[in-house]
């Protein structure tokens, strides 16, 4: 007489894995593996340590196709000369309101609640408006920008998306940020980023945060979208 014994054994548990809201709703403008929660943490870290002010620069930071349309739409902009004893440049009007749906697109984006507290967890800055300011800069031949430190109406963060092309240190146009003494006069150069295509630079506005940008030494124009985040 044989017996057959069954034996239950415990059901393997289901994973759950819940989508991330936050790349859902912008992977259609940044590239994916800047949204997780890895890199977010990893950023938050970077921007926290970087010196002489709190700064983060974020490479291949768009989808491909994006950069492309801004660029194309950029380059058909009204820009204004600007000249002063400070900075020679030329820039577009406000782009906040524009009718061009790529930059009113790249707007919506940027002044969204997912992008918002993304900038909130790396920076540390508990509160951001939605209002976000933004404008098209050209650097021509010879343009530049003397340091200053964009404290001013409540600005947070600046930030400054460079949409082409990529210079090398000879050829100037870099973004150099400054140390400042007990009196927030800047004295030296502690860091120099000349521009990448698609990279995101967004730096903590302070009373200390001098930066500048170096005089163009080549006939490529630097070619860039950038403002402020308010809170």
């Amino acid at each position: 007489m044989s017996y057959t014994t069954k034996h239950k054994y415990p059901k393997t548990p289901k994973l759950s894995m819940k989508p991330n809201p936050r790349i859902g709703a912008l992977k259609g403008w940044m590239q994916e593996q800047h949204l997780s929660d890895i890199a977010i943490k990893k950023y938050t870290k970077e921007f926290q340590n970087n010196k002489p002010i709190q700064h983060l620069l974020i490479k291949n930071f768009l989808q491909p196709k994006q950069v492309e349309f801004l660029l194309k739409a950029l380059e058909k902009q009204e820009f204004e000369t600007k000249d002063s004893d400070l900075f020679s440049l030329q820039q577009t009007k406000d782009l906040r309101n524009s009718t061009t749906f790529v930059f009113s697109s790249f707007y919506t984006m940027l002044s969204s609640n997912y992008l918002q507290k993304m900038l909130q967890e790396i920076t540390g800055i508990p509160k951001l408006k939605n209002t976000v300011d933004l404008a098209g800069s050209s650097f021509p031949k010879h343009g530049h920008l003397l340091p200053h430190d964009d404290y001013l109406d409540n600005r947070k963060i600046a930030f400054i998306l460079y949409l082409g092309p990529t210079l090398t240190p000879k050829e100037g146009g870099a973004l150099e940020f400054f140390s400042v003494d007990e009196e927030n006069i800047p004295q030296k150069i502690m860091k120099s980023y000349p521009p990448q295509q698609n990279s995101f630079m967004m730096f903590k506005v302070s009373r200390q945060s001098f930066h500048q940008v170096s005089e163009l030494l080549t006939d490529k124009k630097r070619m860039t979208l950038g403002g402020w985040f308010h809170g």
